[in-house]
């Protein structure tokens, strides 16, 4: 192996971690990542009830479908597979309040 060789391959052996730094992740459980997910859903629902709620107050409408499409495409990328199901079913029957109802059965 000539010097140029043993260069670069010495170059690559670069550490990717800092040599005594250490990081302790704890493990997440399925009922941790349920309970974050419910969470997210949660202040998700909370932050559209606080920005429709003035607006009803002052007598200015908005559609259901629009509320519930909006609901929907604030959600994290977990809920991708159930906001598909809803946005696919008919949302002008449906209440935003019920949406809601019906996202929280599930846990992703």
């Amino acid at each position: 192996m000539d010097q140029d060789s043993a260069h670069m391959v010495a170059a690559s052996k670069v550490p990717m971690l800092k040599p005594g730094v250490e990081t302790i992740i704890a493990p997440t459980t399925a009922g941790e990542k349920a309970q974050r997910s419910s969470e997210v859903l949660d202040q998700n629902f909370d932050r559209l009830q606080k920005l429709i709620s003035p607006l009803e107050i002052h007598s200015e409408s908005i559609s259901r479908e629009d509320m519930n499409k909006k609901f929907l495409r604030s959600l994290s990328p977990e809920w991708n597979t159930h906001t598909i199901v809803w946005r696919n079913k008919s949302e002008d029957t449906l209440s935003l309040d019920d949406l809601y109802n019906n996202l929280k059965i599930y846990e992703p």
